[in-house]
């Protein structure tokens, strides 16, 4: 069986030989210069396998550590504390008795890679075929989950300003105040703490609807979200303080004309209105439940799952493998960076008050008829433009550090 042992420096291949002694002593088989260590290469014939024994129990690192024996693979790196070298041993198989006979791509179909690059190919591929698969479906998804999130909010808000045209018929009409006597006033009296008052209430009384509906829509899905007997009430206790609503809204709507169908139809509108938004918002809800429920089962799969578990421990054993002075360099490297990083935010907290001033004087001066200006002492500014300023500032260096972010990523 034919070994290679390699360092950064040097390279010898033995053949054959069931011991090789590697360290710094001249009397080695394999001599490596400016390191303290000693390590024989013993051959098992039971085992028809290397064995690498140390020796001196120091000098040299296993994954970041020390250790006494290392069974050989195909390929197994040594490194050395305090320096950038590091020894390789090689094993190829018994009918290869040069590697000069082959070229590089031949050893490399021969010879496989270390354990650290056949695991990573291997969970490589196994989630490459993973995302191959649920990348359509899951991109799909969370565009049918945006577009659900966007009416959603759109419903909400058409709902509040149908509660608040409901509410201006209940408090003119408990207020006193009929719908012929306030055509007479250029200013509408109304109570604007009683309007937001009821606004409040009766939105409060949609969203219990709602409620309902969507445990309906979730049965009809058979999702068991909400017993019968809460649906049920909710519904039912929603649409009777709803009636009283609509009873409120047509006696206001009765004064304006003595023709009853019109202030039924108009009371009708707004209080349907309400329903129509307020289910419409469960539907929403509902909808997004069930996608959010669907795309879970991409996201969480079980196979993607374990490959992720697969790389946290490939992560682990890779950082493991390095050596303490690798890792002492990406410790003080990013020491460095969280310095910088905190001077330049301290640089900007400085520096940002000075630059609102100036643009926000700039501005105002362009547009001194809305500046709204406030002197303290001998320095005049306007609040208004300050703010935009301020909000500019933040805007564009949240902007210009996330460009940086995407640059260094890529």
């Amino acid at each position: 069986m034919a070994v290679i042992v390699s360092t950064k420096y040097s390279e010898k291949q033995f053949d054959n030989q069931t011991t090789i002694k590697i360290g710094s002593s001249p009397d080695c088989d394999f001599v490596v210069d400016n390191e303290n260590f000693s390590l024989t290469l013993q051959y098992f014939l039971a085992e028809n396998t290397y064995v690498a024994i140390n020796n001196t129990n120091s000098g040299i690192l296993f994954k970041g550590k020390n250790f006494s024996k290392v069974e050989i693979t195909s390929i197994t790196r040594f490194l050395f504390p305090n320096t950038d070298n590091y020894l390789n041993i090689k094993v190829l198989p018994s009918n290869i008795n040069s590697v000069n006979t082959f070229d590089e791509k031949s050893i490399d179909s021969i010879t496989p890679k270390s354990k650290l690059d056949l695991a990573k190919s291997k969970i490589e591929n196994i989630r490459v075929r993973i995302i191959s698969e649920i990348s359509q479906p899951v991109a799909d998804l969370k565009k049918k989950i945006s577009q659900n999130t966007k009416g959603s909010i759109f419903t909400h808000f058409a709902l509040f300003w149908a509660c608040f045209v409901c509410a201006f018929a209940v408090t003119n009409y408990i207020t006193g105040l009929s719908i012929t006597e306030s055509a007479d006033y250029i200013h509408l009296p109304t109570d604007l703490k009683l309007l937001f008052l009821y606004t409040v209430l009766i939105l409060g009384v949609m969203l219990l609807f709602k409620q309902g509906m969507f445990g309906w829509f979730n049965s009809l899905s058979k999702i068991n979200s909400m017993s019968k007997a809460v649906q049920s009430f909710f519904i039912f206790s929603s649409s009777l303080i709803m009636v009283g609503v609509y009873t409120i809204n047509l006696l206001y709507y009765l004064d304006y004309t003595k023709n009853p169908v019109f202030p039924i139809l108009m009371s009708l509108f707004f209080v349907g209105f309400c329903f129509v938004l307020a289910s419409a918002s469960a539907y929403y809800k509902s909808n997004g439940y069930i996608l959010s429920e669907i795309l879970n089962k991409y996201e969480f799969r079980p196979d993607l799952e374990k490959i992720i578990h697969e790389y946290n421990n490939w992560i682990g054993l890779y950082i493991n493998s390095l050596s303490e002075s690798k890792l002492q360099y990406i410790s003080d490297k990013m020491f460095k960076l969280r310095i910088k990083q905190f001077f330049e935010i301290l640089v900007g907290l400085l520096t940002a008050p000075f630059l609102a001033y100036g643009v926000s004087n700039t501005l105002a001066n362009c547009f001194s008829e809305a500046a709204g200006w406030v002197r303290i002492s001998q320095m005049r500014f306007s609040p208004v433009f300050l703010v935009l300023a301020s909000f500019l500032i933040i805007f564009s260096s949240t902007h210009l550090r996330q460009t940086k972010k995407s640059k260094i990523q890529m």
